[in-house]
């Protein structure tokens, strides 16, 4: 009797911590949706932009060159600023200091120059050039201590189609973190020129930054020139609010 009794307490103990776990889990993506819509001061002025597969409905992640180039040129939804970012990845980064050679993995994230006003990214030092890199604070201490990183060169060691390639950059600014978690959040940003080759397919984040708060009117509506639609995909914008409802 009293081992059936200790085996149903256990079966309610590992029940009970499953549920806290399963709750858990659900609260933080919950809170994390929720944080990136409360944390950026522009957040009821700025909508996302997916691709959506015609045939299976889902969402994706990659956009042909031609409709990025087409919402920079026509600018359908007559919005202020227009970012992208790429994906996210790791580089071996090496920075020069004082006549050494300093070595760290950085979360990288190609942006281009819209992007500090889109997700208002606040500048300590420097500014923002196409081809340059800009560091996170917390980053830039890390390497440089309290000197001013700004004018300083590195190079970077990528994987692009399976090939190491080495890159030069200069470091124009450093910029305050951003919370951890949120999708715009990295230890240095790459930042690249707004022209995209028409026929080639980029992975990453479409933002745009409107003059005047959104209404409840379906974005998308904006969109419906065939500018914006290749093969089975099509682009589909969404406000942060209306993700996070």
């Amino acid at each position: 009797m009293e081992r059936k009794e200790k085996k149903l307490n256990l079966l309610l103990i590992l029940c009970f911590s499953i549920g806290l776990i399963c709750f858990g889990m659900t609260n933080y993506y919950l809170e994390f949706i929720r944080g990136q819509y409360l944390y950026y001061p522009n957040s009821s002025k700025i909508a996302n932009i997916y691709s959506v597969d015609q045939t299976t409905k889902r969402y994706g992640s990659s956009y042909q060159g031609r409709c990025i180039n087409n919402i920079f040129l026509y600018n359908p939804l007559r919005c202020e600023k227009i970012a992208y970012s790429g994906m996210r990845q790791k580089d071996d980064v090496t920075f020069f200091y004082e006549g050494k050679e300093i070595s760290y993995i950085l979360n990288s994230l190609c942006v281009t120059k819209d992007f500090p006003q889109v997700y208002s990214l606040e500048f300590i030092d420097g500014d923002l050039r196409v081809g340059s890199i800009v560091l996170s604070e917390s980053y830039a201490r890390k390497v440089y201590g309290k000197s001013n990183p700004v004018g300083n060169s590195l190079f970077v060691l990528s994987n692009e189609n399976g090939k190491l390639l080495k890159k030069d950059y200069v470091i124009t600014g450093v910029v305050k973190d951003l919370p951890k978690g949120l999708d715009e959040c990295a230890d240095m940003y790459v930042v690249i020129d707004d022209k995209f080759t028409d026929d080639k397919l980029y992975s990453g984040k479409i933002a745009l930054l409107f003059n005047e708060r959104l209404d409840e009117t379906p974005i998308e509506t904006y969109l419906p020139s065939e500018k914006y639609e290749w093969e089975d995909y099509r682009l589909k914008a969404e406000s942060l609010h209306q993700a996070y409802d």
